[in-house]
């Protein structure tokens, strides 16, 4: 959730690390803009409807769907790409040949300084 309100107020949602800024252009501290606890919790809110909404829409249509998280796709890319082609009827073994794609990770500092005030104010609006 850190990372999608900072890419929110960034406006850069992934990067490539072969497209590099160029020098001229100044680094922005974001670390006073961290999001609230309340921010934070709708967003979270708001993700969980959008997937409820379309696990609802497959399961009603009762369509067959392959569910390809990103944390497995970032641990495993090409054992994903496997497991893809197979559910699609292809071959894949053709996922070895698959390059791992040039994405850089957006955690970086400035989501590690809003995680821990977030957690913080968690921990204020937490039941005891």
């Amino acid at each position: 959730m850190v990372s999608c309100s900072g890419s929110s107020r960034t406006g850069r949602h992934w990067g490539l690390y072969l497209a590099r800024p160029a020098a001229a252009r100044g680094a922005f501290d974001l670390t006073a803009l961290a999001p609230t606890y309340e921010q934070i919790v709708a967003i979270e809110r708001g993700l969980d409807a959008e997937q409820a909404a379309w696990t609802d829409y497959f399961t009603t249509r009762r369509c067959q769907v392959l569910m390809v998280r990103y944390e497995d796709l970032d641990a495993d890319h090409r054992g994903e790409i496997a497991r893809v082609l197979d559910f699609l009827g292809a071959d894949p073994s053709h996922a070895a040949r698959v390059p791992r794609p040039p994405l850089e990770r957006q955690t970086d500092h400035v989501n590690e300084h809003w995680r821990r005030l977030i957690d913080q104010e968690g921990r204020r609006f937490s039941p005891r």
